[in-house]
Parts: structure tokens; C-alpha cells; sequence
């Protein structure tokens, strides 16, 4: 069940189908979730209560297995930046609220500073950021603007300490960048030099070395950006992303391309950022990819299946914004 501003909203699947929600709600639950007065159907199998039915439906919740989401979160009040573009504070609203758990925007919508408002929102004291390697730069330029008074490190990879031409590359980048807010973004390959700072940025490459070190540390926010970059769920980057969960109390993603070639290349981002909905990699491929014995052995994966639930379920969690929608702005 979920308490989405003032209505509340069923999800369900039958025995006969997998259920990738908290819970397991059968046909026969909703059933008796049906006969509750101000209940009715809507589109894609979901059952919605009006305000003076939601206690009713409340009260089965312990029967039918299903769990209640607490509603939206109070918002930190802050001064929003002049230049922020309205989608981008909307979806930093909507993370910040846990309205939606990622942001899937087209390329160049700004990203970046939507993430940075969002853990300004719920208050942020420590946050990890994985990126690509240009995209620590990115967030210590955007950081300059969207967060200005916190402090910023960029986890350097072993190779870019040893390599002068990349160190001082770096260096020369992050002082032409100049002060954000109290103290200067720190580039260093020392995790521990990184402690005093808010924000720390990583990038994949460099995450499975260090991954022991930043596991044990404590997050309120870990953000995996470009997390098409975690499709496969063999890759080492993946396995050591998804020690994460369960870390800290938000989890987001963002990209612009979560799905480049196959539905199973969503899998390992819902699962980092909701475990209990995405269930196991095997019962995804065998839901929406029509999983089958391949030709020459194994699972073939390629194919499709559910796909308007998942579609529908992609609209639900997450937050996303193309080209044409904004134009008009």
C-alpha cells in the first residue's frame, strides 16, 4: 500500500505471476480489499482508496501482506538557487520526499545540481557520490552554486596519483574551480583525508579497490550516477555498488540511458536502490525478459515480457524527463 499525498494506492499481482512489491498480495486479498467501500479498479492492476476508505484498507494491511509506506518526508527549508531550472527542482523535491527513488533525465537536463539540492533537502551530513571519472568535476563545478557551503573531495585513483600528467591535470581543474563554500574541493587518493568532508565523489574504476574502506564509513546518502554503468550484475563495479544497500538511509541513481539494449540491464540499478521490489536477477529475467534455454545452453535473456507493467512501474518510481517535455520551458 502506498500513501501517496492523500490517496492510497494497491499494487498487486496473483499467484500465478511474480510480485515484484514488498509483500505478496493474492488475488483472494484483493478481494477483500475490493469490498471496502470507496475502492475501485484503475489501469495497470492497481487498486485506489479514497481518503474515508484508507483506514479500512489500513486495517487489513496485517492480513494481506502488504507493507505501508510512511508518507512524504518534511523538506529542510532552503534558498534555492536563481539559475535552477524548475524540472530540476522538482526532482530534487521528489527524491528529497521519497516520491521517487532515481532520476532517469536526458542527457544535458542537469542532473548534477538535482542531485546536490536533493541532499541539501534531507539534510545531508555525509554523502557518496559514484560517478564516472569526469564527472567529479562536474560536481565540484556545480557544487560552487547548487551547495555552496559544503565541502567537497574527489577520491583520486591509485593510477592518477602515480601518472604526474593526470595529478596535475586535476589539480590545475579543481583550482580554477576556486572555493566552495568554507573549504576547497580536495583531490586525494587517502579515503581517510576525505573524512572530514560532506560530500566525497568516487568513481567506478577505482570502487572495487576501495570498497572495503568506504563500506565501513557512515552515509546518509550514497548516489550511484550514470548508473547504467552497473547494468551487469557479473561486473565487479556491481557487486561492490550493491554492498551499499542497507548502508544508508537514501539510495538514488541517475542516468540518462538506464536501459541501453536489454530490460535485464535495469535489474542491477532498481536492485541497489529497492531490493525488495526487484527481487532476484532470476526472477526479473524470467518476468520481463522472457528468460528461455538458449541455443547453445544457458539462459537467453534478450527477450521481453510485461512490458507496459514495467513501464508503468519505471513511472511510478522514478522521476523522467526528456528533451520534448522541457522544451517548453
Amino acid at each position: 500500500i502506498f500513501f501517496l499525498d492523500t490517496r492510497v494506492q494497491v499494487r498487486y499481482s496473483s499467484q500465478r505471476t511474480m510480485n515484484f512489491w514488498q509483500g505478496n498480495i493474492t488475488e483472494a486479498a484483493c478481494e477483500r480489499l475490493r469490498g471496502v467501500p470507496g475502492v475501485r479498479w484503475t489501469q495497470g492492476g492497481i487498486l485506489t482508496a479514497t481518503d474515508d476508505a484508507a483506514a479500512g484498507v489500513a486495517r487489513l494491511v496485517g492480513r494481506v501482506g502488504v507493507q505501508k509506506i510512511p508518507a512524504p518526508r518534511a523538506l529542510a527549508n532552503i534558498d534555492f538557487p536563481s539559475r535552477l531550472y524548475p524540472w530540476q527542482r522538482t526532482a530534487a523535491e521528489a527524491l528529497a520526499a521519497g516520491r521517487v527513488r532515481g532520476l532517469f533525465h536526458a542527457c544535458g537536463l542537469g542532473k548534477t545540481s538535482a542531485l546536490l539540492l536533493a541532499l541539501r533537502l534531507v539534510g545531508a551530513k555525509r554523502a557518496l557520490i559514484l560517478t564516472r571519472a569526469m564527472g567529479r568535476l562536474v560536481y565540484a563545478r556545480d557544487a560552487t552554486w547548487a551547495w555552496p557551503e559544503a565541502t567537497l573531495g574527489i577520491l583520486l585513483g591509485e593510477s592518477e596519483v602515480e601518472s604526474v600528467g593526470a595529478r596535475a591535470s586535476l589539480r590545475s581543474t579543481m583550482r580554477g574551480l576556486g572555493r566552495i563554500g568554507n573549504g576547497r574541493a580536495v583531490a586525494s587518493r587517502s579515503v581517510s583525508a576525505l573524512d572530514p568532508l560532506r560530500v566525497v565523489v568516487a568513481t567506478y574504476e577505482t570502487l572495487p579497490a576501495r570498497i572495503d574502506e568506504l563500506a565501513r564509513r557512515s552515509w546518509d546518502v550514497i548516489i550511484a550516477d550514470e548508473s547504467h554503468m552497473i547494468k551487469s550484475w557479473r561486473s565487479e563495479r556491481t557487486r561492490a555498488t550493491h554492498q551499499f544497500i542497507n548502508r544508508a538511509a537514501f539510495r538514488w541513481i541517475a542516468t540518462a540511458t538506464p536501459v541501453r539494449a536489454r530490460l535485464r540491464d535495469l535489474w542491477a540499478q532498481w536492485y541497489f536502490v529497492n531490493p525488495e521490489a526487484a527481487e532476484s536477477s532470476w526472477k526479473w529475467v524470467h518476468y520481463f525478459c522472457d528468460a528461455k534455454p538458449g541455443r547453445f545452453g544457458g539462459l537467453d535473456t534478450g527477450g521481453t515480457s510485461h512490458v507496459e507493467e514495467l513501464r508503468q512501474r519505471i513511472e511510478y518510481s522514478f522521476d523522467i524527463k526528456t528533451r520534448a517535455e522541457i522544451a517548453a520551458f
